[in-house]
């Protein structure tokens, strides 16, 4: 502020003195440098800024130019991906899929499980030392002043399941073997079985199966059995179908369904034109004669003979015009 005194002389020449009191008021500037998170409100002007740059706002203030800028840094806020949650069967490492942020920090950290990262900061990074079963991991991204973003990503690592068919079997043509696999997933909810080849069985979607009337030949039969989490693990079992003609050494013909007639396995096979089947008791008597044998009840004149050893005399003769007399024992038990 300023004082000035100017003396001026008046018509009739007497002194006139005029005071002026001047006051200056300087141009206000003040600058600020700002840095947001995507966007920034600027409260001298009310508007919204998502670019970074100067920006000035000028207002009166006594008359003069207020002059106010800004000198703002947006960042750009990234939301972190860190990848689909998978189960993996019988692994040692797996190999992340997160998104890679430009600009900014990305961090993997363990909250479930364990896990060893190769490259911590690397969203495509590979894990191993992984505990059986969830393994949850968290990808975080910092960038600038924005908020950090998190996103969790669970690896499941699961076992395949131990799969045991069973031992391998031989059954004769007419006969029906019975394939009973197991696992350590047995009993479980969600666990499933399949056979194959599913042509030669009654069912084939089942734990215990069974061949059906098609298997004539010598087969190898495979379960997989498929845990709740979709693991799998398979076995296999040989079924030898012995075609050759067989006697067996004895039969039990109490009437429990099981072994109650003496059978003679392949006899109908067709490279067999005909066969006659004649059983003795220990004198030589005749005790049963067929040219049509579906086995022996051990009756005669429809009474169940005693425990005892019966002799008999198969001749089967074949479409070559070979023919040949097989004799032998046959016991008969309680």
């Amino acid at each position: 502020n300023n004082s000035a005194l100017f003396t001026l002389q008046n018509a009739a020449n007497c002194d006139s003195v005029v005071t002026l009191d001047l006051t200056i008021n300087n141009t206000l500037r003040d600058t600020t440098t700002i840095t947001a998170c995507d966007s920034y409100l600027w409260s001298a002007n009310s508007k919204v800024y998502m670019m970074s740059g100067i920006y000035s706002d000028t207002t009166q203030v006594n008359s003069c130019d207020s002059i106010t800028s800004i000198d703002l840094m947006i960042d750009s806020s990234t939301v972190a991906n860190a990848g689909s949650d998978e189960t993996r069967c019988e692994i040692e490492e797996a190999v992340l899929s997160a998104n890679t942020p430009t600009n900014a920090i990305g961090a993997w950290t363990v909250v479930l499980g364990s896990g060893n990262f190769v490259d911590p900061s690397n969203g495509n990074t590979s894990v191993s030392g992984m505990s059986q079963g969830p393994n949850q991991f968290i990808w975080s991204i910092t960038k600038g002043v924005c908020p950090i973003s998190r996103d969790t990503v669970t690896i499941t690592k699961a076992n395949n399941p131990v799969v045991d068919a069973g031992a391998d079997q031989t059954i004769f043509k007419d006969d029906r073997a019975v394939l009973q696999g197991t696992s350590d997933f047995d009993g479980q909810e969600g666990v499933s079985y399949s056979w194959e080849p599913a042509f030669f069985l009654a069912s084939s979607n089942v734990r215990v199966a069974e061949t059906n009337s098609f298997l004539e030949t010598t087969n190898e039969f495979s379960l997989d059995v498929a845990s709740p989490d979709g693991c799998t693990g398979r076995d296999s079992l040989l079924v030898t179908v012995n075609e050759t003609v067989t006697f067996s050494s004895g039969f039990t013909p109490n009437g429990d369904g099981t072994n109650d007639l003496w059978q003679i396995k392949n006899i109908q096979d067709p490279d067999i034109s005909s066969h006659e089947v004649t059983i003795y008791d220990s004198f030589g008597s005749q005790l049963f004669n067929t040219n049509d044998f579906q086995g022996w009840d051990g009756t005669f004149g429809g009474s169940l003979l005693p425990v005892s050893s019966y002799y008999y005399t198969v001749k089967l003769n074949f479409l070559n015009g070979e023919s040949r007399v097989e004799t032998g024992v046959v016991t008969l038990l309680r």
